[in-house]
């Protein structure tokens, strides 16, 4: 089990292949069928439930290492206030995120709003962003050393930006699982990746298939 000290970094898979797709992928799934009713965006299992949730992501991910964490944890709990302000900025961000994406994949217009935020978004984080000399090149990197506890929001606004400009957008797909709707950048080599996870969405509707075809046999 992966765990550190004060963090639990098992409720969170990695299958996307970009940052900002992980960040959309920290709930269990995504309810389509009461979307297209005109329920608004629906989820089952949010993961982002407290701010220290927001920080096992980020060290899973290795926005921060486990001493960053620690200071944001440790700030967080002297300011809760602003710790779960930063979480509800942290689930918005993510909802205009995973509704931009999914325009991507259906050739829509994305929403004038959720461009709003995820703009506002990558403004926060470049304010925070400098360049350094490498050698011969340049490097960007993060203000150091920084307590803010939007600290964890900034890499995933600069990633959706690149990710959203590149010529990958054209291969974000939505996994076809049942109540799933995680979304990922399909790198397979004929671009025919179905599932977030073989061994999960993938199996399980292997496992329906089969069970069809034998009823249908019977």
């Amino acid at each position: 089990m992966q765990r550190t000290a004060s963090f639990d970094l098992d409720k969170f898979k990695l299958i996307a292949g970009d940052l900002s797709l992980e960040f959309v992928n920290t709930v269990s799934g995504y309810l389509r069928e009461l979307e297209a009713e005109g329920r608004g965006q629906a989820i089952r299992g949010d993961k982002f439930l407290e701010y220290s949730d927001l920080l096992a992501w980020a060290l899973k991910n290795d926005i921060v290492d486990e001493d960053d964490a620690l200071a944001l944890l440790k700030r967080s709990q002297r300011e809760p206030a602003a710790a779960k302000s930063v979480l509800k900025q942290a689930v918005k961000f993510r909802g205009a995120l995973y509704r931009i994406f999914r325009s991507m994949i259906v050739s829509a217009k994305p929403a004038a709003g959720d461009l709003d935020v995820l703009n506002a978004e990558i403004l926060r984080a470049r304010r925070h962003q400098r360049l350094i000399g490498r050698g011969r090149r340049l490097e960007a990197v993060w203000d150091t050393p920084d307590t803010d506890l939007g600290r964890p929001l900034w890499p995933v606004a600069v990633a959706a930006g690149r990710l959203l400009t590149s010529d990958s957008v054209s291969r974000i797909k939505e996994c076809g699982g049942d109540s799933c709707g995680w979304l990922f950048v399909d790198e397979s080599r004929g671009g025919n990746r179905h599932w977030c996870d073989m061994r999960d969405c993938g199996n399980v509707a292997k496992v329906r298939r089969f069970r069809r075809k034998n009823r249908g046999a019977e």
